[in-house]
């Protein structure tokens, strides 16, 4: 299983700024054709009540690439804490299906506002191999407000 990580992946995080709105852009490029079960890592930090999330590429050629979109501890723990509890890691907390590449521009996930008291991978895990392939990047952008840790 391969596991591909973002620019961003190992910066520094943003500073507490309580109810700030905040847009985290990041990218990762994709030289490979994934396969099912790769996985595709962004991180979003602590302390963010992330409202919403979306997926974007650029030059990335690839049709029938699908996958669903969850969320993982940066530590290989089965539970994070989020929302003043722990939650088991969920792999499509985000999104159960999604198809990006060739045929889509990309997408946005619906989800109930969650906010994460430590770092968290936010993990998209290819579902459907695409059919043709070429290199090129996978954009996250991260919304939400800064509302600290519990």
């Amino acid at each position: 299983m391969a596991q591909v990580k973002s620019a961003k992946f190992a910066v520094a995080k943003l500073n507490k700024g309580d109810g700030t709105g905040v847009f985290l852009v990041d990218k990762l490029t994709v030289a490979t054709n994934p396969v099912a079960n790769d996985t595709l890592d962004f991180v979003i930090p602590k302390g963010i009540e992330v409202t919403g999330i979306k997926f974007n590429h650029t030059a990335l050629a690839a049709s029938g690439l699908a996958g669903k979109v969850g969320f993982a501890s940066l530590t290989g723990a089965a539970t994070v804490k989020a929302n003043g509890t722990d939650l088991a890691t969920d792999d499509d907390y985000f999104r159960a299906a999604g198809t990006f590449g060739l045929t889509a521009t990309g997408f946005d996930c619906y989800f109930p506002p969650i906010t994460f008291e430590e770092d968290v991978l936010l993990r998209l895990t290819v579902t459907v191999t695409a059919t043709s392939f070429a290199a090129g990047s996978l954009w996250s952008v991260i919304e939400g407000g800064q509302v600290g840790v519990k």
